[in-house]
């Protein structure tokens, strides 16, 4: 077959390692290629800036137009620079090849052209494919092996976190050292102060963008940026790597310790990293369970006279009208409140215990672990079937490190009053009502009644405190 028509290809990773031409210069060499042979230039696809291995994160949608052409028999030969430009993985070698193949498209890298029909070629070829993807592999492992140095050493490493600047080396422009931006320092220090003492995210974030605060990435504060926030163990000066605290960090932190332990406390009294936390959550989201096969409830259809509350299981074993439980829990409370026991159970009595710390950690690398495989899937880099396994892997732990985390907790530095417990109690909001529920109770558990009953039965809920 005579070569008319030729489709070029250029990409260059993100690796900033020089090591290659970039795409314009990639691109006039591949045409240089083309005028000598005579071919007609088509078209011209690109990826800047992404990786061909299968360590890279993202997708090359040009090189998905490229497989496209050669698929349809749009050309008679694809152009490149040199081989790696196709890709540093022999998955997506094994693809090309077969459509290469399959449409008698030849291949020209450099200037040297390929006939995927002879076994020689496709021998020569095949061997620069394992040749490519073994480099890309030990890049990715040096890139590993310098990200745990990092980590060890105590050294910054990834996105600038928001509160600080970055310090660069002189001689190599490298990252040194990270110190706080007084600006965005006092923010921080702001937020958690602010979570600390009560407020919800939400009007912590309305407050931020109200006082015409910039997040510093663009756009304004939302509830779960300020979330993120109080949940990085960085602002107490720690360094993590892969979601696990690794040892002290070299730069100086924004809140002590003690700070960010408490901000981990009320995270775990009010359930804030949970699917039922949000800000429509009833009073008892979280601690309310079927009595008759266990499983949590949560709030089923409104009804008229307001929310109610159903089993989860698929048998629904159970369901109440939601206003009357409340009711009947809330004056439960402002009876417990009168006991010296109660404020104990919702003051800071001091610094934080070893069970508090060690499962607070837990938490925190747990869920930065499933933090990270959701960015990996939205990254393209997980299926969902296998962030579906990550999930049911780690949200049991997560579930049992938040009840050590709760039972080793002090949650809530809060005054209950001599008397006037009912005004008090609504002064709170709804949000750190559900909290000091959570600091209070360990469970409220629903039974069946008679069949038919209208009125609720208050024998037929009982209240597990909280030891």
């Amino acid at each position: 077959m005579e070569i008319q028509t030729a489709l070029i290809y250029t990409r260059v990773s993100d690796d900033k390692t020089g090591e290659h031409r970039s795409v314009s210069e990639q691109e006039k060499a591949c045409r240089d290629t083309c005028t000598r042979h005579g071919w007609t230039v088509t078209e011209v696809l690109t990826d800047n800036s992404i990786g061909a291995s299968r360590h890279s994160i993202g997708q090359r949608t040009g090189w998905g137009q490229v497989l496209d052409r050669i698929k349809r028999g749009d050309i008679d030969v694809l152009v490149v620079w040199e081989f790696s430009r196709t890709g540093r993985d022999l998955g997506a070698w094994v693809e090309l090849r077969n459509a290469l193949e399959d449409t008698d498209t030849k291949l020209c890298e450099g200037d040297k052209i390929s006939d995927l029909s002879d076994s020689a070629d496709r021998l020569t070829l095949g061997v620069k494919s394992v040749i490519a993807e073994s480099a890309a592999d030990e890049t990715s492992a040096r890139v590993r092996r310098s990200m745990k140095a990092n980590a060890v050493a105590g050294r910054p490493h990834g996105p600038l976190l928001y509160g600080y600047r970055r310090i660069r080396d002189d001689r190599t422009g490298r990252t040194a050292n990270q110190v706080p931006d007084e600006d965005q320092a006092a923010v921080v220090r702001r937020i958690f102060a602010e979570y600390n003492a009560g407020s919800s995210r939400k009007d912590i974030a309305n407050g931020l963008n109200a006082d015409g605060i910039e997040p510093g990435s663009g756009g304004e504060w939302e509830a779960r940026r300020v979330g993120d926030l109080t949940k990085n163990v960085a602002y107490a000066g720690r360094r993590a790597h892969r979601g696990a605290d690794v040892g002290q960090a070299i730069w100086d932190p924004l809140v002590d310790m003690a700070t960010y332990l408490t901000a981990s406390r009320r995270r775990e009294a009010a359930g804030a990293n949970s699917t039922w936390a949000t800000t429509t959550a009833l009073l008892l989201s979280g601690v309310i369970r079927c009595g008759v096969c266990g499983s949590k409830m949560y709030s089923g259809r409104r009804l008229a006279s307001g929310h109610a509350y159903v089993c989860s299981a698929p048998t629904r074993c159970v369901q109440r009208v939601g206003v009357p439980c409340d009711e009947l829990v809330t004056a439960a409370l402002l009876d417990r409140f009168a006991s010296p026991d109660a404020y104990d159970r919702l003051r800071d009595t001091g610094e934080p215990s070893v069970e508090l710390i060690d499962a607070t950690n837990r938490v925190a690398v747990l869920e930065a672990q499933l933090d990270e495989a959701a960015d990996q899937f939205a990254a393209g880099e997980l299926s969902a079937k296998m962030l579906a396994k990550v999930e049911q892997r780690l949200d049991p732990m997560i579930t049992e490190a938040r009840k050590a985390a709760r039972q080793a907790a002090v949650p809530l530095d809060l005054e209950i009053p001599e008397s006037g417990h009912a005004a008090w109690w609504e002064g709170l909001g709804p949000k750190l009502r559900r909290e000091v529920v959570g600091a209070m109770i360990g469970a409220v558990v629903v039974t069946r009644t008679q069949r038919g009953a209208r009125v609720l039965d208050p024998s037929a809920i009982s209240i597990e405190w909280a030891a």
